[in-house]
């Protein structure tokens, strides 16, 4: 088996994260097979080798982007070499190994520098979490306030219910270009309530209007029609709530319950900011959801006897900042303004933050942007420096 070395580079180990790589392409002919390898050495000439990893499956022609990690003695240098190994090709065929954008990472394992000022904020309970970097890679709690308070979910628990909805739909094989029709049992009025009986709208547009406006008929409506793929007994809707919180368990919210997929007042139904972490850690896995969740507004086509189109706006103000990938705010009175928000950090990574009971609708968000700009300042970064690109060989 043929293989070829790039340029070897150092990687300095943070106190508790592990070394890391990011890198480009290797590409080669569409008839042969070739295998992506990152060998870490413990030395700086590259000779005690420690593991050697391959990136993903033998490719055919490119292989894809990658990343990669290693866990070493905190403030440790290893030493790294990127190698493309030509599992099979034909005689006359050409491969060619271009190398990779790598960076030398210094990690870090995120603790607070001193001083640090922790966010002072008015909400009742809150929470910021840290996304791991990679696979394997633990999730950080980086703020915290009664994260395990019990507190109403509102509005929040529409994130459940998408959640819940897009997976029911999957097993099912039903698309987002699925029509469904809106009959009188699912208007229970609230934000959203400009769909009526006689309303048809995809599954698609349906999410939108759930998960921008917040609307509790389009909540009832997905309940209703995906309840109705569930096996079990009582009605639909009571199905879709059974399997919300069998979700919600998988999702490890273990101080979760549900009553109903809008999250209208009802008597038991409580989480937590542990938990709501959780859930949206699992949101940002769901395309449909964030494709949501980036607009600001959307014009909703509304088929049936009063066919129209309805624009929706987003919720969450907090939309357009050029950090906020998305996120969902949760009403109920005015004893309780919640909201959690998916938010990208210096390195790229995501972040969650959310706050429960809030002193007012808008306080909510700037407690959430309080929390973010704390964290941000106040945490040790991993810093990314760009290294010169390896130089392409042919074999």
């Amino acid at each position: 088996m043929k293989e070829v070395f790039g340029q070897p580079f150092e990687v300095l180990c943070g106190r508790s994260y592990a070394a890391s790589a990011w890198g480009g392409a290797i590409s080669g002919s569409n008839a042969s097979t070739v295998r992506l390898m990152v060998n870490w050495y413990s030395d700086q000439a590259g000779t005690r080798l420690i593991e050697a990893q391959q990136i993903g499956a033998d490719c055919i022609g490119s292989v894809p982007s990658f990343r990669t990690a290693i866990f070493g003695a905190p403030g440790s240098a290893l030493t790294a070499k990127v190698s493309m190994q030509v599992v099979s090709r034909p005689a006359d065929a050409h491969v060619t190994f271009y190398g990779a954008d790598i960076v030398r990472a210094v990690t870090s394992d995120m603790l607070l520098p001193t001083p640090y000022t922790p966010p002072e904020i008015g909400a009742y309970a809150a929470i910021c979490v840290h996304l791991g970097a990679m696979p394997g890679f633990p999730n950080t709690v980086l703020f915290k306030r009664r994260p395990l308070a019990p507190v109403a979910p509102a509005s929040l628990t529409k994130v459940l219910t998408a959640i819940v909805a897009l997976r029911v739909a999957a097993s099912a094989g039903v698309s987002t270009s699925e029509l469904l029709k809106i009959e009188a049992e699912d208007e229970v009025g609230g934000s959203g309530s400009r769909i009526v009986d006689g309303d048809i709208l995809s599954f698609g547009d349906a999410l939108k209007y759930m998960l921008m406006p917040s609307s509790n008929n389009a909540s009832m409506l997905i309940a209703r029609v995906f309840g109705g793929l569930l096996e079990g007994g009582g009605s639909p809707v009571d199905r879709f709530v059974k399997e919300m919180n069998r979700v919600a368990e998988d999702l490890g919210m273990s101080d979760s319950r549900f009553k109903n997929p809008s999250g209208l007042g009802a008597a038991g139904q409580v989480t937590t900011m542990k938990d709501i972490s959780a859930l949206m850690i699992a949101a940002a896995a769901q395309p449909e959801i964030m494709k949501a969740w980036r607009r600001r507004r959307y014009v909703v086509e509304v088929q049936g006897k009063k066919a129209r189109h309805i624009t929706i706006r987003h919720t969450v103000p907090m939309v357009s900042n050029a950090d906020v990938l998305g996120g969902k705010s949760g009403t109920l009175g005015r004893k309780c303004y919640n909201a959690a928000l998916l938010v990208t950090v210096p390195t790229g990574n995501t972040m969650v933050v959310a706050v429960s009971r809030a002193e007012s609708a808008t306080a909510r968000y700037s407690d959430l942007r309080t929390i973010i700009d704390a964290v941000v300042k106040g945490h040790d970064w991993p810093v990314l420096v760009p290294s010169p690109r390896l130089e392409h060989r042919s074999l």
